[in-house]
């Protein structure tokens, strides 16, 4: 096990839970294990990286551009950013486990990409 990345595996110890590999060996830190992951029957090669790290801040932060364009739109920045940020949210959503975030995350990136385009059509016909 020990050309594993870092991360959390299937415990070898306990069922239905998940343990922290530091790289070397097994840590006493233990956590339910999230039902959405798939196949988890080895450890990944790697971190997961790209677009899917998108989290709910960006979409949350989206949508307030998106409200923000609403007012001010200056050279169509705040609706292009949240449109943008809106976009990268609702790509990443694939790779958000809780259920939850994902409805939460495709609530306010939505709601960011809605609202950016409203802010872009007022500023360019205003």
């Amino acid at each position: 096990m020990t050309d594993y990345a870092k991360g959390w595996y299937p415990s070898p110890n306990v069922g239905g839970r998940d343990q922290w590999w530091n790289g070397t060996a097994w840590t006493p830190h233990t956590r339910i294990t999230p039902l959405e992951l798939g196949d988890r029957s080895s450890p990944p090669a790697g971190p997961v990286s790209g677009i899917g790290a998108a989290t709910l801040p960006t979409a949350v932060v989206s949508a307030a551009l998106g409200f923000v364009s609403l007012f001010a739109n200056p050279l169509f920045i705040p609706s292009l950013v949240g449109i943008l940020l809106a976009i990268a949210a609702l790509a990443g959503i694939r790779q958000m486990p809780p259920v939850g975030t994902r409805i939460a995350i495709v609530v306010m990136g939505a709601t960011g990409l809605v609202l950016g385009l409203i802010g872009l059509a007022v500023e360019a016909f205003s």
